[in-house]
Order: C-alpha cells, then sequence, then structure tokens
C-alpha cells in the first residue's frame, strides 16, 4: 500500500482535481450504499420520504453519505498527492484560544447576515429561479424540522454526531485541506484559495438564501487554516458553529 502514498505528487494541479472529483463520486457511491443496504437489511422502513418513524435511519445514511462526500476522498487524495499528513500539525493553545473567542465573536454578525440573505429578492425576470430557490429552502426546513427534535441526552449526542462533528471534520478537510491548499499552490496566492475554496464550499450546499454567510465563514475558516497551518482550527470552530445550531 506504501508504493500508492504521494503516487500522483507530480501530476499537474488540473489533473489532480479529476483525481479528486473520482475519488469523490466513486466514494460516495460506496458509501451511500453501504449505508443503505444497512437500512434495507436491518428493518425494510421506507426511505421514499422523511417521517418520525425513519428518522433514525435517515440519519445513518447521513452519515455515510458525508463520510463517502467529505471524509474518505479527503484522505485517499491526501494519501495519493502528498508524502506527509501537513495539514494535521499540532497547534498551541493560544491559536486555540484566539479561534474559538473569534468563532464566538463572529456568532452574532453571521446570524444577522443569514435573516439579511433570506430577505433578498431577486429582479422580476428570475422569479421563477427565486420560487425555486425558496421551494428548495423549504424542502431543507421540513427535513431539519425532523432531524433536531430531541427528547434526552442521547438524541442530543446523535444530532451532534451527525449535523455537527462529522460535516465539520469532512467539509474542512475537503474545502480548506484539500481545495484550498491546491488552488493555493496553483496560483501561489493564498487569498485566491481561500475565497474560491469559501464560494465552492458555499455554493454546494445548494442554499441559496443563506449564500452570503456561509461563503463569508467559509473565508473565515479559510484563513484561520493559514494563520495556523493546522486543520484542526478550522474544523473545531465549524464543529462551535453547527453544534450551538443543534443545541
Amino acid at each position: 500500500m506504501n508504493n500508492w502514498k504521494g503516487k500522483y505528487q507530480q501530476l499537474p494541479i488540473q489533473s489532480q482535481f479529476l483525481l479528486l472529483f473520482l475519488l469523490l463520486v466513486l466514494s460516495f457511491i460506496l458509501c451511500y450504499s453501504v449505508g443503505m443496504l444497512a437500512v434495507l437489511f436491518s428493518n425494510g422502513v421506507d426511505m421514499t420520504s422523511i417521517n418520525a418513524q425513519n428518522i433514525g435511519s435517515f440519519k445513518w445514511l447521513q452519515s455515510w453519505s458525508s463520510i463517502g462526500v467529505f471524509i474518505l476522498p479527503s484522505l485517499l487524495f491526501i494519501y495519493l498527492t502528498e508524502n506527509s499528513f501537513v495539514i494535521a500539525r499540532k497547534f498551541s493553545r493560544n491559536q486555540l484560544f484566539i479561534s474559538v473567542c473569534a468563532m464566538l465573536f463572529c456568532l452574532p454578525s453571521i446570524n444577522f447576515l443569514a435573516v439579511w440573505n433570506e430577505g433578498i429578492h431577486l429582479p422580476e425576470f428570475l422569479s421563477g429561479i427565486e420560487d425555486w430557490m425558496r421551494a428548495s429552502e423549504a424542502k431543507s426546513t421540513v427535513r431539519m424540522e425532523y432531524f433536531l427534535p430531541m427528547d434526552s441526552y442521547a438524541d442530543l449526542f446523535v444530532n451532534l454526531f451527525v449535523i455537527a462533528l462529522i460535516p465539520a471534520i469532512g467539509e474542512e478537510f475537503l474545502f480548506r485541506g484539500v481545495i484550498q491548499r491546491k488552488l493555493t499552490i496553483w496560483k501561489n496566492n493564498p487569498h485566491f484559495g481561500i475565497w474560491i475554496s469559501a464560494f465552492i464550499f458555499s455554493a454546494l450546499h445548494m442554499q441559496f438564501l443563506g449564500f452570503v454567510p456561509r461563503f463569508l465563514i467559509g473565508g473565515f475558516f479559510g484563513y484561520l487554516f493559514f494563520w495556523s497551518g493546522s486543520i484542526w482550527l478550522p474544523v473545531i470552530a465549524h464543529f462551535i458553529n453547527n453544534a450551538l445550531a443543534v443545541v
């Protein structure tokens, strides 16, 4: 297996991004299939629509999907294109303290921008697009309303794991640890890498009425990574943001 470590390090950046895309597709298919097979063979739950009876199966499937889309392809890509796991370097207690305080300080502004973004209306000739965007947001809201009810500490810990921890690790590894780093190397410009990866990060969530705050918080995570050199600080900040929303 060590023969594959860093095997594609010398590929052009464009070819490395093609490799990343292939890994994303293959790992998603694999992990989603594993998650779905487990659901179907365990209890035969109807997964055609989300409801109170199958919410546990949807959380299970969401976990496997997130692993397949974010965590597994990022780790495989880093293994195939790097000789060492440089993004996981240590950070100091001072850096951790500053990062946590900065995240908490930014939250009121992020929430304000979220409300402002939801109130934006497109020009009349784009009304069809706006209607589609708001319908998509409504579907996401309905899904989250099934995810969030918690009647016990066990429910809280499950939601923290599924909604806060896995996305924090996976999304930071992919968008900051992989995409931001490669874009920065490609253009030799950290700001280019930070903001383009933040744009991709926000756009791929497919929640356009929250695009602006998610774009800016993606930039914040990017600068945390650039400043510290450690992926774990943006992971922690990302987890705090998600966990506070859950709690």
